[in-house]
C-alpha cells in the first residue's frame, strides 16, 4: 500500500542496480492505468514491463475513471502471471498508513476520501470511518498472507517496515 515504505524501497532496490517502477513508470504513464489497460484488453497484467525488476507501488487513485489497486484487487493473477517473482508484503502499522492517507493531498482531497469516493467496494462500502479503513487493511494483509501460504513454492516474504531489520530482504 501507499504510505508504507513504496518510496523506501524503491529508492533501495534502485542503490542496489534494479530497474524499479513506483507508481509512474520511465515514460511518465501512470503504473495503474497502464495494468489496468492490460487487464482490460486480456493481456498480461505487467505486459509492457517485461524490463522493470521491482514494482513497489502500482495503484492509481485519481478520479472515479482513474482508479485501480492490482496489488489489493489481482494479487493472485499477478502471482499466476509471475509464479517466479519474489513477492513482498510490505506491512506498517494500518493507523499509521490512515493517518499518512489523511495528510497526503491531491486536488484537495486526501487519499482517505480519495479511496472512499473512488474505490468504496476497497472500504467497506466507502464507508470512511477509520475503523473501516483498519479494517481493510488488516484484511489485505490476512488475505495475501493466506493466499501465499498455500502456496509453499511462491517466493513471499513479509516485510514490517516499523520493526524489520533490511537483512531480511536479502
Amino acid at each position: 500500500l501507499p504510505k508504507s515504505g513504496t518510496t523506501s524501497f524503491t529508492q533501495l532496490f534502485g542503490a542496489l542496480g534494479l530497474s524499479t517502477l513506483h507508481w509512474r513508470d520511465p515514460h511518465g504513464r501512470l503504473a495503474g492505468e497502464v495494468i489496468s489497460a492490460n487487464k482490460q484488453a486480456g493481456r498480461p497484467l505487467l505486459s509492457g514491463y517485461e524490463d522493470i525488476d521491482c514494482f513497489t507501488q502500482m495503484d492509481v487513485c485519481l478520479s472515479a475513471e482513474t482508479n485501480y489497486w492490482p496489488q489489493l484487487v489481482d494479487y493472485p493473477q499477478l502471482y499466476v502471471e509471475n509464479p517466479e517473482a519474489l513477492f513482498v508484503l510490505n506491512k506498517r502499522d494500518p493507523r499509521a498508513i490512515l493517518s499518512s492517507f489523511k495528510r497526503w493531498c491531491n486536488k484537495g482531497l486526501t487519499f482517505h476520501e480519495r479511496l472512499c469516493a473512488f474505490n468504496p467496494e476497497l472500504v467497506g462500502g466507502g464507508d470512511p470511518s477509520d475503523e473501516a479503513f483498519v479494517r481493510m487493511v488488516t484484511q489485505h494483509y490476512t488475505a495475501v498472507e493466506s493466499f501465499f501460504c498455500a502456496r509453499p513454492r511462491a517466493k513471499f516474504e513479509t516485510f514490517d517496515i516499523a520493526h524489520d531489520d533490511l537483512g531480511k530482504l536479502s
